[in-house]
């Protein structure tokens, strides 16, 4: 089932979830998909969104989620990285699956 879609099929259907969204939430979904399926360090996401408090990262992000699913990877009890869900993708990959649509096939 994990060969259903291809990567750039995926990040349509991302793109397509998060195309309402504004601002610097939109940049942070933006980034997001643009490094997808790959989590993006946090290192990177502030320097390339020039983020330098802690505090407005953490309200892109609450923004963010309310477009998508957005999971905070952790070393050593750390946050280190974002990672969009997968839970969207996994949808749409059961619906490509019953209708008989996979994308990106022959």
């Amino acid at each position: 089932m994990e060969g259903l879609l291809l990567v750039e099929t995926e990040r349509r259907v991302l793109q397509a979830r998060t195309h309402t969204a504004q601002g610097r939430t939109r940049e942070l979904l933006d980034l997001l998909v643009e490094n997808y399926p790959q989590p993006t360090p946090i290192v990177e996401i502030c320097q390339r969104l020039n983020i330098s408090e802690k505090n407005l990262l953490h309200s892109m992000l609450r923004n963010a989620r309310i477009f998508i699913e957005i999971d905070t990877l952790y070393q050593q009890r750390k946050p280190t990285h974002l990672e969009l869900g997968k839970q969207i993708v996994k949808a749409v990959r059961c619906q490509c699956l019953f209708n008989g649509c996979c994308f990106g096939m022959g």
